[in-house]
């Protein structure tokens, strides 16, 4: 327990420490490959059996109490009653209830600062849904061919650096964004 006047130390969670080491081991790569990134912090991680203690101490007591409830859940009804789904038991109506709703039933599209159901959508909504869309679209077309008019001038084996600077690059893209506004 701290003294008086003291402020306490707060130690980081694994998941920041974790987070850090990510950064650090990104810093200065051009490309990295997940896997092989999550079994470098791995192999870092487990040479430190303090750090894995905490991550346990932090996560192990509730992963327990979850699989707990989950379990002491299926003990609740008869089996031939309900069908497990997922974490969820369900009954034998509710699953085909839930067979026969539409497939649209689920579908959530972003409109303004919220997410709607498709069939719960209005025309004003779905217009707004659509004009989202093709700006997100009309900026993934801009990229793709910023990445095609990038490639055109390049030799097999050559990198964007070697040929192009910033100013370049920044120039093709105005390029393009010209020409689609002209269309």
């Amino acid at each position: 327990m701290p003294s008086k006047g003291t402020a306490p130390t707060t130690q980081k969670s694994v998941r920041s420490e974790v987070r850090a080491w990510i950064r650090a081991a990104l810093d200065g790569e051009d490309a990295i490959e997940l896997p092989f990134l999550t079994e470098q912090a791995c192999t870092h991680f487990a040479k430190q059996p303090k750090v894995v203690e905490r991550y346990f101490q932090e996560n192990f007591r509730q992963m327990v109490y979850s699989e707990a409830q989950s379990v002491v859940a299926t003990t609740r009804t008869a089996t031939s009653t309900h069908i497990q789904l997922g974490d969820e038991l369900v009954t034998r109506e509710e699953l085909t209830k839930r067979a026969k709703k539409s497939r649209w039933s689920s579908w959530m599209e972003h409109v303004g600062e919220r997410h709607i159901r498709l069939p719960k959508m209005t025309r004003d909504d779905l217009l707004k849904a659509a004009g989202e869309r093709r700006q997100r679209a009309s900026i993934d077309i801009s990229r793709a061919m910023l990445m095609e008019r990038l490639a055109e001038q390049l030799e097999d084996g050559e990198t964007v650096e070697d040929r192009y600077t910033d100013e370049d690059i920044d120039r093709i893209l105005n390029e393009i964004t010209e020409e689609a506004t002209d269309e």
